[in-house]
Formats: C-alpha cells, sequence, structure tokens
C-alpha cells in the first residue's frame, strides 16, 4: 500500500499511513475514537517508537499530522476508559490489520461516503461554533476550542507557519490573492471557489469538492495572518456571501 488509507469505524473516519511497510494511524483519529481530548499529552506518554510524524492531505492541503504505531494505539486503547475502546481495539485486530496482512493494501473510501460527508458536516459546524466564540469571547477562547475540535487537522495554531506556507491554500493565497486586511475589499465567495478550483487544476494538484474548497477557505480565513504584514481576511455575508479583506490578483 502507498500513501494514506482511510477506513470508517462506526461514524469516525480512522487514517492509516504506510511507513517502510507497517500501518501508522493518524492519531487524532484514534484520540478522537477513544474520547482523548489532549491527544498530545497522551502521545507525550507513549514510547518514542511509538510515536512519529507522516504526511497527509487534509482539506487546507498536505500537512504534517502525529501518527502512532499499532502498539502505541494499543497502548491509548487500553488506557481508555470509554465504551468504544473495546471495540475499537477488537475491530483494528479482526477488520484493519487482517486487511492489511492478507491484501497488501485497502480499498480507499469513497469521498462520498457516510464517514468523509460526517466529518465534514463536523468540521462545518465547529467552524460555525469557533466564529461565534470568537465573536463573544474573544481570541483566546476560540484557539482554545480550535485546539480542542477537528479543526487542528485543518491548522495547527501552535505549529510553526514558515512550515504551513507550502500547503496548498496557502499557496494558492500567495499566488492569486492579495490579503489586505481592508473591509473596501470584498471577494465574493463563488469567485474565489473558481480561482481555487481552477489553481489546483492548472497545477495537476488533487481536486477538491466544492463543499471541501468552501470549509477549507472558510477555515483557513478563521486562522490566516499575513506573515509580512499581520493581515487578515474574513467571511462576510452581504447580499452576495464572500470575504472581506482579500481580493483575486489578475
Amino acid at each position: 500500500m502507498k500513501g494514506i488509507v482511510n477506513f470508517a469505524f462506526e461514524d469516525h473516519l480512522v487514517r492509516v499511513i504506510e511507513r517502510e511497510g507497517e500501518p501508522w494511524f493518524v492519531a487524532t483519529d484514534v484520540c478522537r475514537v477513544l474520547g482523548i481530548a489532549n491527544s498530545r499529552d497522551a502521545l507525550s506518554k507513549l514510547d518514542e517508537d511509538e510515536k512519529g510524524v507522516g504526511l497527509t492531505d487534509t482539506l487546507g492541503g498536505q500537512q504534517q499530522v502525529s501518527v502512532i504505531t499499532e502498539s502505541g494505539l494499543y497502548a491509548l486503547a487500553f488506557a481508555s476508559r470509554k465504551p468504544e475502546a473495546k471495540r475499537f481495539r477488537k475491530w483494528v485486530t479482526s477488520d484493519v490489520l487482517p486487511t492489511i496482512r492478507k491484501t497488501g493494501g485497502f480499498a480507499h473510501l469513497d469521498s462520498g461516503s457516510a464517514a468523509v460527508q460526517a466529518q465534514l458536516d463536523m468540521l462545518d459546524r465547529a467552524l460555525s461554533a469557533c466564529r461565534e466564540i470568537r465573536l463573544t469571547w474573544g481570541c483566546k477562547a476560540a484557539r482554545r476550542f480550535w485546539i480542542n475540535s477537528g479543526l487542528l487537522e485543518l491548522y495547527n495554531p501552535e505549529s510553526d507557519l514558515e512550515n504551513l506556507v507550502d500547503a496548498t491554500l496557502y499557496l494558492f493565497l500567495r499566488e492569486k490573492c492579495e490579503v489586505t486586511g481592508s473591509r473596501d475589499d470584498f471577494t465574493r465567495s463563488r469567485d474565489l471557489l473558481d480561482a481555487l478550483l481552477f489553481y489546483l487544476d492548472s497545477r495537476d494538484l488533487p481536486r477538491m469538492g466544492l463543499r471541501e474548497a468552501s470549509i477549507a477557505l472558510r477555515a483557513l480565513s478563521v486562522a490566516y495572518r499575513d506573515l509580512s504584514t499581520g493581515a487578515q481576511f474574513w467571511h462576510h455575508k452581504r447580499s452576495n456571501t464572500g470575504y472581506c479583506g482579500v481580493k483575486l490578483l489578475p
């Protein structure tokens, strides 16, 4: 098997990455299944050879994610008190691992599968909630919510921004847009989405569905800050839904 493979455990998406012929599980997916809120703390308790970093395509582009080995997964599962933990362990041992060992690969989840659609719905709701929290309680509260939600997969605010500028959406903003931070600069959502999808096609990059691209742009508008000017852009509803503080370059 190569790259990343998606499995559905009940209503959860669980991604598996191959490293040197062995399966490594995306840590945030495992922690979400097991009800572990602080994945960083959980990973700190694993042995060094049970954890690492892998690359995966997220809605925000290719990014680094924490991954754990099979033994690391079991360590977290046995420590969890959630009733799902036992079912999860059984699912891994009776379904996922036999598939790897017997076939040498997996069948990818269809992009329209229930698990993927559930993930998109969750991200959509989380983005709306994060915006309301920021407006009501301020940026610090919104940042805490972001870190403790699935939005961390789109953007990790505790990561070095310099390591994120090569992600697909950051490249699109840098090459095709100007982030001014001015309320006078308004771009319709559809125009920005069309430009993004054309950008992906023209550079033979992994294509997003319209809804995936829309959620990714909304997430980026919450998290993005220009490294040189500090300018930001934001989602705004006028007679036409769009974004303030950003304009497309000719």
